[in-house]
C-alpha cells in the first residue's frame, strides 16, 4: 500500500472540517455548552457528555480503520458508502453505539485477544507471520507523526473485536435457504429474452414547453441558478518510466514506491520552502503544464488532458486555498503516475441571467414532461401487449400494432453480461417466469419491459459447485442488512444530541 495515510487527504479533510465545526459550536454557543466538571460538551449520548476529544478519536480511527484493512467493521458501521462525509458520521456515531451495546451485552474483548487480533492484520506481516520490526516502525513513521499514540490502534482494533462480537449476537438468528440459493443462482442461468424499449428523446420531440413556464421556473429558482466556480492549475506529473511499465511482483512494488516517494518528496519540498511549483520544478529538471478551467464535476475540455483521472483529482484542486495552493501527491487511476498541483486562478460562480439559464432550463422542463408522456403512453402500450399475448399473439406481432420494435438477446446472463443495458434486463427477467412481461422500467434513455421467453435449467453439478460460495455472500448480506437496522434502532435508544 503506497503512502497509504496519505492517499485519505480528503478523509484528514474531512475530520478538520467537522473539529472545526465542533469548535466554533462551542466557543460561540452558551455557557451551559461548559459542564459542571468543566468538559467542552459538543453533544452527549446515553445520557453522556461528547466532547470534541471524544469526536476527534472517534473521526481518527475512521482514517486508521481504512489504513489497517478493517473492511469487515467499516462495512458493519456503514463507513462504506460513496458519500465520504455519510460514510465517516457513519462510522463515529456507530462506534459510540457499538462501545456502549457491548458492555451491556458483556462481550468486551480481552487484551491477549487485541493482542492476536493485531498480529493478523495483513500490514503488519511478513511471509504471513507477524513482523515486529513492521509493527514499530509503522507505530514510529506512520502515527507518532500525526499525533496517534499506539494505545489508540489497539483500543481500535478493541472496537472492531467488539463489532464483530456484537454483530454476532445480533445476527446469529439469521439463515439462508435453499430456495435462497436457487434464486440467487439465477445470475448464473443463461436466459434469452425480448425487448421493448421507449426512447425518452422520441417522447421530448412531442412536448412543446411554453416560454411564460420557463420564466416561472427562473424565477422560482433564480437563488440557486449559478454558474460553477472554475479553477485551472498548474501542475506536475510523475510517472513509472515505460521500460519499467511492464514489471511484475516486487520489482514492480520497487518501482511504484519509487516514483510514489519523488512525488511526495516534491511535494514536500514545496510546503517545507515556501517558493512556487515553477521554481521547484524548474530545480528538478520537472515540465510543469497548465490546466484549462476545471468545475467541480471534472468535466470540459480540460478532462481530456489527465486521461480519465480528473473526477478523482478534483475534490483535492478544489481544497486549495490561497493560503495552502499546494496539494500532496495524488495518485492517478491507473497506479503508475501521480501529481502535484498548485492553484492558478479562481473564478467564482455568479447568478445566471435568464438567457444564460434558459437552455438548461427548457432540457429540464422537457424531460419532465417526456417522462411523464413517456409512462402515460408506454403504460397503455404495455397494457394492450399484455392483453394480445394473452390471446395467443406473440411479442413482436403485438409490439408492431403500436409501432415498436422488439430486441432479441438470447443466452445471456446476470454475471456474464456484455454491456450495463444487457445486466439491466438480466436483473429484471431474474423475478420473471418464463412468458411472464414485466412493468415498465426506468433506464437512462427511457424506459423498456423485458419478456422471459425461456431460462435454461439449473445444472446441478454447477449449482454444487457454487452453492457455498452463493450462501456464504447470502448470509453476510442478510446479516449486515440486519445489524444496520438493529444500530438505527439502537441510535434512537442512544438519545444523541449535538448542540
Amino acid at each position: 500500500m503506497f503512502n497509504a495515510i496519505r492517499k485519505h487527504q480528503r478523509i484528514l479533510m474531512l475530520i478538520v472540517v467537522i473539529l472545526t465545526i465542533l469548535a466554533f459550536t462551542f466557543f460561540y454557543t452558551r455557557t451551559s455548552s461548559i459542564d459542571y466538571e468543566g468538559k467542552r460538551k459538543v453533544g452527549s449520548a446515553y445520557g453522556s457528555v461528547m466532547t470534541p476529544e471524544d469526536v476527534h478519536r472517534l473521526a481518527e480511527n475512521y482514517q486508521l480503520a481504512i489504513v489497517l484493512g478493517l473492511d469487515e467493521m467499516l462495512e458493519s458501521l456503514g463507513g462504506m458508502t460513496r458519500d465520504e462525509s455519510v460514510s465517516l458520521n457513519n462510522f463515529i456515531l456507530n462506534q459510540l453505539i457499538v462501545e456502549h451495546e457491548a458492555k451491556t451485552l458483556g462481550v468486551e474483548p480481552k487484551d491477549s485477544q487485541v493482542a492476536l487480533a493485531i498480529t493478523e492484520r495483513p500490514i503488519f506481516q511478513t511471509g504471513g507471520r507477524f513482523d515486529s520490526d513492521k509493527y514499530r516502525g509503522f507505530i514510529k513513521n506512520q502515527l507518532i507523526p500525526r499525533g496517534i499514540r499506539e494505545n489508540q490502534l489497539e483500543e481500535l482494533i478493541r472496537n472492531s473485536l467488539r463489532v464483530a462480537s456484537v454483530r454476532k449476537i445480533v445476527t446469529g438468528s439469521v439463515t439462508v435457504s435453499d430456495q435462497e440459493i436457487r434464486n440467487a443462482f439465477r445470475g448464473y442461468q443463461k436466459q434469452n429474452l425480448q425487448v421493448v424499449t421507449f426512447d425518452l428523446e422520441n417522447y421530448a420531440n412531442k412536448v412543446r414547453i411554453p416560454e411564460d413556464q420557463i420564466k416561472q421556473l427562473y424565477e422560482k429558482q433564480s437563488a440557486e441558478l449559478k454558474s460553477p466556480e472554475t479553477r485551472t492549475v498548474r501542475y506536475v506529473v510523475f510517472k513509472v518510466p515505460k521500460e519499467k511499465e511492464l514489471l511484475q511482483g516486487k520489482e514492480r512494488v520497487e518501482a511504484l514506491q519509487a516514483v510514489a516517494d519523488q512525488a511526495a518528496g516534491f511535494s514536500e519540498s514545496l510546503s517545507e520552502n515556501k517558493i512556487s511549483l515553477e521554481e521547484t520544478a524548474h530545480q528538478a529538471g520537472l515540465l510543469v503544464h497548465t490546466s484549462l478551467p476545471i468545475d467541480r464535476t471534472g468535466s470540459g475540455l480540460s478532462a481530456e488532458a489527465f486521461q480519465g483521472d480528473l473526477p478523482n483529482l478534483v475534490p483535492a484542486i478544489f481544497q486549495l486555498s490561497q493560503k495552502e495552493p499546494h496539494s500532496e501527491a495524488l495518485e492517478g487511476s491507473q497506479k503508475t503516475h501521480f501529481y502535484v498541483f498548485e492553484l492558478n486562478s479562481i473564478t467564482p460562480s455568479r447568478p445566471l441571467s435568464f438567457e444564460e439559464a434558459h437552455p438548461e432550463l427548457l432540457d429540464f422542463l422537457r424531460k419532465q414532461a417526456a417522462r411523464k408522456l413517456l409512462y402515460e403512453e408506454g403504460g397503455s402500450a404495455l397494457a394492450s401487449i399484455s392483453k394480445q399475448l394473452y390471446q395467443g399473439q406473440s411479442l413482436a406481432e403485438a409490439t408492431a400494432k403500436i409501432g415498436g420494435k422488439v430486441q432479441n438477446i438470447s443466452g445471456t446472463a446476470l454475471y456474464s453480461s456484455s454491456s450495463p443495458e444487457n445486466a439491466l434486463y438480466n436483473e429484471v427477467a431474474l423475478f420473471l417466469s418464463p412468458g411472464q412481461l414485466s412493468s415498465l422500467q426506468p433506464s437512462p434513455k427511457g424506459a423498456f419491459s423485458v419478456f422471459l421467453r425461456t431460462r435454461e435449467a439449473i445444472n446441478s453439478s454447477e449449482l454444487a459447485q457454487k452453492k457455498d460460495s452463493l450462501k456464504a455472500q447470502l448470509l453476510k448480506n442478510k446479516q449486515t442488512l440486519l445489524f444496520l437496522e438493529w444500530l438505527q434502532g439502537a441510535r434512537k435508544r442512544a438519545n444523541i444530541h449535538i448542540n
